[in-house]
């Protein structure tokens, strides 16, 4: 009953008040919470999983193979704006719209998955997009036990980037429990041509940097907007 005035409008999206992003819905906390408590499961909500509109893309799950990294998440930046110093080098890169990859070389054979689920090799997106992107093998059996990360997208989700068929552009990998450095993906991928995300900015943390989420996007062949970018720092911290 406290939501029947959302009636309609059940999924709250980031939107611009007057001006001002607002990006969610304050109200009073279910009675008996404890402050610190996780209000979602006790008022029903979920996090929004937009619906992939492209060839299969359920296939069967499988166990996680040895060594496979978590699965990957990023922060709102307008939730921590602090987490990064003026003075300190950042990658900003261009954020794509489609579905979360990861990929691993192990026990002598090719591990794919999407961001939450390892999947059996058959007709879905990340099987599609290793047969079509042969780098992404040759990557990680020249890396065995890395997870390598990334974006399949193309015809995918809503923006398509000018694809009739998948792509994928990486942008992660992990060894052994620690973070592959942003110069060290980018010198590895050299000698096994893997795909890239587009790189918008590198340099000292810069002011307006909520910038290099607008505008077009520069995947070639894309004649529509970006999703938005992502900021990292271009050496992992420990």
């Amino acid at each position: 009953p406290e939501f029947a005035f959302l009636a309609g409008h059940e999924r709250i999206k980031v939107k611009k008040l007057r001006g001002v992003y607002s990006q969610g819905l304050l109200m009073p906390a279910p009675e008996g919470l404890g402050i610190g408590a996780d209000a979602a499961e006790t008022l029903g909500i979920i996090h929004y999983e937009p619906k992939i509109h492209a060839f299969s893309t359920g296939g069967e799950a499988k166990p996680a193979p040895p060594g496979a990294g978590p699965t990957y998440d990023v922060e709102n930046y307008r939730r921590n704006k602090n987490l990064f110093v003026w003075s300190e080098q950042v990658i900003i890169t261009e954020k794509i719209h489609g579905a979360n990859a990861r990929y691993l070389f192990a026990d002598d054979q090719m591990h794919v998955g999407s961001r939450t689920e390892w999947k059996k090799n058959g007709s879905n997106i990340w099987t599609r997009a290793l047969a079509a992107t042969p780098g992404i093998a040759a990557w990680c059996e020249a890396h065995p036990g890395a997870t390598l990360y990334g974006e399949v997208y193309g015809q995918v989700q809503d923006l398509k980037y000018g694809r009739t068929d998948v792509a994928f552009a990486a942008f992660d990998a992990i060894q052994f429990g620690i973070w592959m450095a942003w110069q060290n993906l980018v010198a590895s991928r050299y000698d096994h041509n893997v795909p890239l995300v587009p790189v918008l900015y590198a340099g000292p943390f810069p002011d307006g940097v909520e910038e290099y989420a607008e505008g077009k996007s520069t995947i070639p062949g894309a004649n529509h907007v970006r999703e938005g970018c992502c900021i990292r720092p271009l050496r992992e911290r420990v």
